[in-house]
């Protein structure tokens, strides 16, 4: 009995053990179809969604194809181009309504069509154009309200109008949009807060502006890359660190220490500050990645006229020797020849008490004659360097060309701060009137020895 009650327990528990492998069997089963139909549909999904890409691009790129569709256009072709690019920006608009981008983009194209022209006389009413262009933006805004480019356009299409009001919400949200060196973004709210009377707001952003152009613009230029808002940068820079370097006067304080190990020690300890700056913003700010700046050159290329583009391909790598157009990166080695300029300015402080003692002193010379010595010096610095360089082969764009150019530097700024005046010494005889003049000075630099 007891081993029939075992055998039946057993048989069903070998059942039960069956019925389960079967569910997991059909469980699996039934997963493996469910991922495999999402994998389908995830493919299904991407090919529509690259073929609506494809498409979205292709009207895209046959509307900037309308826009330049003259190599060397007249000024009288510009409008018949900008109303066929807007025309084909209202085709991939049609074809795609809810694209917060394209919206944007056609809405932009019809305000290139007769610009700044977007109101009647009234001030109230839309022109054609400025019609179509406040619907394209306004669907953009309301599909996507932080589409920056619908809401700058947007400020700028009421900025002339008796409607300016309509806009001020856009500020409001552009305010709290742009990132840091958006500086025109945040200036053109102003545009609009200062006609509603908000003027409070429109000098906060302002001054904001000012203030992410001076930043942007200082890290730019100390990469080489100059906008307009780098070289306004680059001028307040420039004044603060002249007033600094006039009320603290380093160079005169040098020259009147008198001593080579405290200028040769200040030079170093200055350049390696400006060094260590330019390698800091270069941690901070990243370069630009090769194929961007590839597309910025072939940009500026195609932004020369005909007879300069036929130019520059025919430069070739040696192009700069005859005068022709090249565009190259910048770099760090491209600052080689300012630091070194820097150095030696406040390293030859200490000379000056060695090879020009009392030379403050000195009667002066004819200025034209010391002009024709300190120029003329110049003038042969330049020849023997040129020279060099082609002796040496020197290629542009070159780290070798970069310590090149900085050697050349020094040797011009120890022409110009200290042997030109040796030269005149040498070679200007005083004139009658300075003889006298020379000769009590003389006595006295011989007085003052003997003490």
């Amino acid at each position: 009995t007891e081993a029939a009650a075992f055998a039946a327990e057993r048989l069903a528990e070998e059942e039960e053990n069956e019925k389960g492998e079967a569910k997991d069997k059909a469980d699996k089963g039934a997963k493996e179809e469910k991922a495999e139909a999402m994998v389908a549909a995830a493919a299904a999904a991407l090919a529509r969604a690259r073929a609506t890409r494809a498409h979205r691009d292709l009207l895209m790129l046959r509307a900037i194809a309308a826009r330049y569709s003259s190599p060397d256009p007249t000024p009288s072709d510009v409008p018949r181009m900008n109303r066929a690019y807007a025309e084909a920006l209202s085709e991939a608009a049609a074809a795609f309504p809810d694209d917060a981008d394209v919206l944007y983009f056609a809405g932009e194209a019809w305000l290139s069509v007769n610009p700044w022209l977007y109101w009647a006389k009234d001030r109230r009413t839309p022109t054609p154009w400025a019609n179509a262009s406040l619907g394209y933006l306004h669907r953009s805004i309301d599909i996507y309200p932080k589409q920056t480019g619908s809401l700058h356009m947007l400020i700028h299409l009421y900025e002339p109008s008796r409607l300016v009001d309509v806009s001020v919400p856009y500020t409001k949200t552009l305010i709290g949009l742009i990132e840091h060196g958006a500086d025109h973004l945040l200036h053109v709210c102003s545009h609009a807060l200062t006609r509603v009377g908000d003027y409070a707001t429109a000098t906060a952003a302002n001054t904001a502006a000012a203030a992410a152009a001076a930043v942007a613009g200082l890290t730019r230029n100390l990469l080489g890359v100059h906008w307009c808002s780098d070289t306004a940068a680059g001028w307040v820079l420039g004044a603060v660190l002249g007033y600094v370097w006039g009320r603290t006067d380093p160079y005169g304080a040098l020259l009147r220490k008198g001593s080579i190990a405290v200028s040769g020690s200040s030079a170093a300890s200055v350049t390696a500050v400006f060094v260590a700056a330019l390698l800091c913003v270069r941690r901070v700010v990243a370069p630009v990645r090769p194929d961007v700046r590839a597309v910025w050159f072939d940009n500026a290329i195609a932004s020369l006229p005909h007879d300069a583009r036929e130019a520059y391909a025919a430069a070739g790598p040696d192009g700069e020797r005859h005068g022709k157009p090249i565009f190259r990166p910048r770099s760090l080695s491209a600052k080689v020849p300012m630091v070194a300029t820097l150095c030696c300015t406040l390293a030859l402080t200490g000379f000056y008490p060695l090879l020009l003692p009392l030379v403050s002193l000195e009667p002066s010379r004819p200025r034209m004659a010391q002009a024709a010595v300190g120029l003329g010096g110049l003038v042969v610095l330049r020849g023997a360097s040129r020279a060099l360089r082609r002796g040496l082969r020197v290629e542009p764009s070159t780290h070798k060309a970069a310590y090149f150019k900085a050697l050349t530097f020094v040797a011009v700024c120890s022409w110009t701060l200290l042997f030109s005046q040796l030269a005149c010494r040498a070679l200007l005889p005083p004139t009658d009137a300075a003889q006298g003049a020379f000769a009590s000075f003389y006595a006295a630099q011989a007085a003052c020895k003997g003490m």
